[in-house]
């Protein structure tokens, strides 16, 4: 019995070093890499395990296809994952240009999508989805505010999103969970949806598609750089979103399988410039008195039929007598 304990315990005592040798030697590999190609970790991975999860999730994609083309929402991710892409080439002595097989068009290789335009590598979904295509947006960008991958949440990142659209001078803007159908969108009216992917262990991507409601209920969005999509589906919370794509590359084009799934519950952002309201009347009135003893006050409420903001006023009218509520006022 003595015998099987210490050799139970020099079991431990030699598979510790092992474990911890095997450890820093993959925390070696990473910094390796990231030296040798003089790499550098960007600002939206909070710190190096961040980075170094992400790393080896992209190198996992990379060995199963190494002209595997990212499409993120967040344009770090993007460009990390592009670097860490060029870098796995160089290092393996594989040729950066992309072979294309011309005899087969690449865009009906998509299966939860339909090719709609090429669309510019200089803008993501959320520019592409609230027509903003002059950049590549971060949500929280316009407003100030700093989205991070690792601490956001789907209520923050909703937030953050109110606050971009407000900054663009957009007064009325209501956000949904249930899918809204273009029948019930209102002229002039936008509708976009947020979704949140997870990357790794320890990050979080955003997407985003737009209702193109002058077609019925068609959903278009745009993964990272590549071409804009028609989402051949409705995009509701039984339906995992992919990042599948096309890219444009020179005159051809490339079709790239998902990498990421967004699986988090949806929002359904309606917005506008202005309130549509309608207005009613509440009962309430009252005869005026000195000055505007000839008038008689109305109360009214303005509701937006889209948001619910509403708010009252009094609305004055010639009072042709007699009023049965003018002989109240008098002796008051």
């Amino acid at each position: 019995m003595k015998k099987i304990v210490v050799l139970m315990l020099l079991a431990a005592i030699v598979c510790m070093p092992c474990a911890a040798f095997a450890q820093a030697s993959q925390t070696s590999e990473f910094e390796r890499f990231l030296a040798e190609h003089n790499l550098t970790i960007p600002q939206v991975f909070a710190d190096e395990s961040g980075a170094e999860d992400f790393y080896y999730w992209v190198m996992d994609i990379l060995r199963e296809d190494p002209y595997h083309i990212f499409a993120f929402g967040h344009y770090d991710y993007q460009i990390f994952s592009e670097q860490i892409q060029q870098a796995y080439l160089d290092e393996n002595n594989i040729s950066s240009v992309f072979n294309i097989n011309a005899s087969v068009d690449q865009r009906d290789l998509l299966k939860y999508n339909s090719f709609y335009a090429d669309g510019s590598p200089n803008y993501n979904c959320y520019s592409y989805a609230i027509d903003y295509t002059s950049q590549w947006l971060i949500i929280g960008t316009l407003s100030g505010q700093r989205w991070d991958p690792k601490t956001a949440t789907f209520e923050s990142s909703v937030n953050m999103l109110r606050d971009d659209l407000e900054v663009l001078g957009n007064d009325c803007i209501s956000i949904n969970y249930d899918l809204p159908q273009a029948n019930d969108i209102y002229n002039g009216y936008n509708v976009i949806a947020l979704r949140l992917s997870p990357i790794g262990e320890s990050s979080t991507d955003f997407h985003f598609m737009k209702l193109d409601y002058s077609f019925g209920d068609v959903w278009r969005h745009k993964p990272g750089k590549t071409c804009i999509l028609t989402y051949n589906d409705s995009p509701t919370n039984d339906r995992i979103w992919s990042s599948e794509g096309v890219a444009k590359i020179g005159n051809d084009y490339y079709y790239t399988s998902s990498s990421l799934y967004y699986d988090s519950k949806i929002a359904y952002i309606t917005y506008a410039e202005t309130h549509m309201y309608s207005i009613s009347y509440t009962g309430n009135n009252y005869h005026g008195r000195g000055t505007d003893q000839n008038k008689h006050f109305y109360e009214y409420t303005k509701t937006c039929n889209s948001c619910g903001y509403s708010y009252t006023y009094w609305r004055a009218e010639l009072c042709k007598g007699p009023c049965p509520l003018q002989r109240v006022v008098e002796y008051v």
